[in-house]
This record gives structure tokens, sequence and C-alpha cells, in this order.
């Protein structure tokens, strides 16, 4: 079996390592590999899939939301997210799924974060911040402040969730207003690409914004420890980053590929441990 992740750019992303290694420590005879794409690439990443050249694929940037025209039908959640970032074929018909909001959740379970009643700020507002916001909606989050660079976006995001907000406050800011909204003991979830490797000496957030009580949370994996992260440590800040939302992510597209639960046989502490020493090697050698 082929498996696949497909986006511009992709040579940083560390899936190939997380699925190769499940392969190899699970027994599955499966290969999985990077193909870098631009948007007139993805109907023949469709084709591949159809013809059974590929058997499954993840979607990062920027084709998440782009591929879902291609398919045969979006799952539910993935649906009212907007945004795919997995795809399966099932019963020869190629299905798009989301499994971004796991990961995030997972995550969060596994840190002992409860976002229940809290003001939450959204930092940014592409495809992970939508799956991001869907989540912090269904954990009941009290507010969500979605802050984005073009607020015309953030509202566009908003509007489109608007039936699933339940009890949640929902509001979109410009970056250029968050000091307005930030409180002293909100959660801040990282959501943009600022501060990935080879980037990785920026922050999405001044650092003097940042308080003791709040809670900061980055999707980013690659650095493990991003600028942001380090600043809200230096102050004693609880902090959160996007290595265990990837991995969990990534176990539930595998799941949904083999049609099969995984995540039990999985020892998640030594593929932590195998991916955090791919990331400093990495590191090693663009040093």
């Amino acid at each position: 079996m082929n498996f696949a992740v497909i986006g511009n750019p992709v040579a940083h992303s560390l899936s190939p390592d997380l699925h190769n290694w499940i392969f190899k420590q699970l027994g599955i005879d499966a290969h999985y590999k990077k193909i870098e794409t631009t948007r007139d690439g993805i109907p023949d990443i469709i084709s591949r899939l159809r013809r059974g050249q590929l058997n499954g694929i993840n979607v990062t940037l920027p084709h998440k939301q782009e591929i879902i025209p291609y398919l045969d039908s979006v799952n539910p959640r993935a649906q009212l997210i907007h945004v795919v970032n997995c795809v399966a074929i099932q019963d020869k018909k190629l299905t798009g799924y989301n499994t971004d909001w796991f990961g995030f959740i997972t995550a969060l379970e596994q840190k002992k974060i409860d976002v229940k009643g809290k003001i939450c700020l959204i930092l940014g507002a592409g495809g992970v911040a939508r799956s991001v916001l869907y989540s912090l909606i269904q954990y009941r989050a009290q507010k969500i402040i979605l802050a984005s660079r073009i607020i015309k976006k953030g509202k566009t995001l908003i509007k489109s969730l608007s039936p699933f907000f339940k009890k949640t406050v929902v509001i979109s800011i410009s970056f250029n207003e968050i000091e307005q909204y930030i409180s002293k003991d909100c959660v801040i979830i990282n959501c943009t690409p600022v501060g990935m490797t080879p980037d990785s000496s920026v922050s999405p957030l001044a650092k003097q914004l940042l308080q003791k009580e709040q809670i900061l949370i980055d999707t980013i994996y690659n650095p493990i420890n991003t600028k942001f992260l380090m600043d809200g440590q230096a102050l004693g800040v609880k902090t959160l980053g996007g290595l265990t939302m990837f991995i969990y992510q990534g176990i539930a597209s595998l799941e949904l590929w083999l049609n099969n639960a995984v995540r039990e046989n999985v020892n998640i502490n030594e593929l932590k441990e195998y991916l955090q020493s791919q990331i400093e090697s990495t590191q090693l050698i663009e040093a």
C-alpha cells in the first residue's frame, strides 16, 4: 500500500516519519511519502487515488479546501468545518475527512487543559483555525476571539460555523486589535505558520502581551518549542506544542485508510521520542 501527504511546501513535513515508523512497528506492508504539488497538480493526485497507485492521502497547506470539489463525498464534520486533511477510499469512492480537530482535542486532554467556560484567542483564520474553532465550540468555550490579518476572512469563517455556535460567543478582530481584547487568563492558540521551521526565530504575538495565568498552545510541531512557547515558558506560562496534535491526527487518518483501530497498539511515547529526535537532527543539520 502507498500513502502520501500533498501540499506546497511539504519539505519539513514529518508525516512520512510518523507513518513509516508505525508501519514498521505494527508490521504493516505500506509506505508513506511526500508529494509537493501546486493546485494544478491536484487532478493528477486524484487520478492516482482512483487508479489505486495511492491508497490514501493527507492534505496540508494550501490544499485543505481546494481538494474538496474533486472528492465524491465529504464527511459531515469535515463538511461543517469545510476543511479536509485526509482522503480515504471507501467503496471505490474518495471521501474527505478532517482529523485535525481530533488531534487538537486529544492533545488538550493529554495536557489536562479544559477550555470549558474559558476565553480563547485564536491567531489565524486558515484551515487549522477552522478545526480549532470547531473543537473549542464543541468543548464549550465561553468566548472565542478570532484574530486574523484580513478581518473579512475571519468573519467569513465565523459565518460558516455560526449554526453550530450554541452558547459560545465568537467574534472576529484584526491582529492590530489583539491588545484590546487579550485577557490575563485566556487560552491563546497559534494557528498561523509564524514560527515554523525554517523561520523559527519569530513569534505571532508580542512578548509583552503574555501573562503568567494564560495558557499558550501552538499547532506548529517543527520546531518542537517555538519562540511563541518559549516566550511564555520564560514567564512560567503553561504551554502545549503541536507534536501531540500532529501524532493523533495522523493516527486517526491511518485508521480511516485501513478501516481498523490501531491507536491502542501504538506506543505513543516511543513514537514521540522518535519524532523529536528527527526534528532535532534536522535542526542540527540546518544549523
